[in-house]
């Protein structure tokens, strides 16, 4: 978790930095580039929102697991096999999109901020 945040701020960072340079040279190069790094950084930032899902396979199952009582723990590994049809039906259905990006957009927000702090306190 803390390596996709760093490399989500990373990212944040990325987007900040170039869209100065832009906006202070007005090079095609460099808005291509900027488009490319917000691409790169929405992707990642959306893969692990998803990847924290508490549905087996996903590693959000495995921190929502360490959380819970043995007994518990149990009974969901009974039924940790049906975790991927759940998943793809819930993909399929659309029931994950609204949620997954009301927590993109919470995160990302958050992220740009710390990013244009860095930026200013360089510049």
């Amino acid at each position: 978790f803390i390596v996709a945040a760093a490399a989500l701020l990373l990212y944040a960072f990325l987007y900040v930095f170039f869209s100065h340079i832009v906006t202070l040279s007005n090079a095609r190069l460099l808005g291509i580039i900027l488009q490319l790094i917000i691409h790169i950084y929405s992707l990642n930032l959306g893969l692990m929102v998803f990847n924290l899902i508490p549905i087996p396979p996903l590693d959000g199952s495995k921190v929502l697991f360490s959380f819970l009582p043995a007994s518990s723990y149990k009974f969901i590994l009974t039924y940790e096999r049906y975790g991927s049809f759940i998943l793809l039906a819930a993909l399929f259905l659309g029931a994950l999109d609204v949620p997954l990006n009301f927590l993109v957009n919470l995160i990302s927000s958050p992220l740009e901020g710390i990013a244009f702090k860095i930026i200013a306190f360089l510049m």
